[in-house]
């Protein structure tokens, strides 16, 4: 046997090793971002009695987001009591606190056009701190109603 076919029985199975060592330690493909979800809660009362935040999720993230840089999130919540409400919106930088984590949603931004009257009453008479079995966030780096687009985080909260 001729060292040129020793070469070649040794450098296949070396080659095969190192491509299969280089395929397993390459990242995947889902978007994974340093961003998490933190907490969650239900606030009441924020606006002191004007009855415009009277019913506010505070959505609480690992770090503060950074100037020019926009996550979308999606909530999807049930309570006690059987209502279901669910929607998203962008969340962005906070010039007025950029140290805060914390985001403050108004529930009223869920409610879309295709609501039943009246849905402004169901969140002031359901959504209520001690009355939320489920609550559901996700953050995503671009608009999930795009295709191939996934979460970056979601969490899931039960019993708040």
């Amino acid at each position: 046997m001729s060292c040129q076919g020793i070469v070649k029985r040794i450098s296949l199975p070396v080659m095969a090793l190192f491509v299969t060592v280089g395929l397993l330690t390459l990242p995947g493909c889902s978007q994974q971002g340093p961003l998490s979800i933190d907490s969650a809660q239900v606030l009441v009362n924020v606006d002191r009695g004007s009855g415009n935040f009277n019913r506010v999720l505070e959505i609480c993230l690992n770090e503060p987001l950074k100037v020019r840089k926009s996550i979308y999130h999606t909530m999807s919540i049930e309570t006690f009591d059987g209502y279901q409400l669910a929607g998203g919106s962008w969340l962005r930088h906070q010039a007025s606190d950029p140290s805060n984590p914390c985001q403050l949603r108004n529930f009223y931004v869920y409610l879309g056009r295709d609501d039943p009257p009246g849905s402004r009453q169901f969140i002031d008479d359901y959504i209520r701190p001690g009355n939320i079995k489920r609550l559901e966030l996700r953050l995503y780096l671009d608009d999930p109603a795009e295709p191939g687009v996934f979460p970056i985080s979601q969490r899931v909260f039960e019993n708040i």
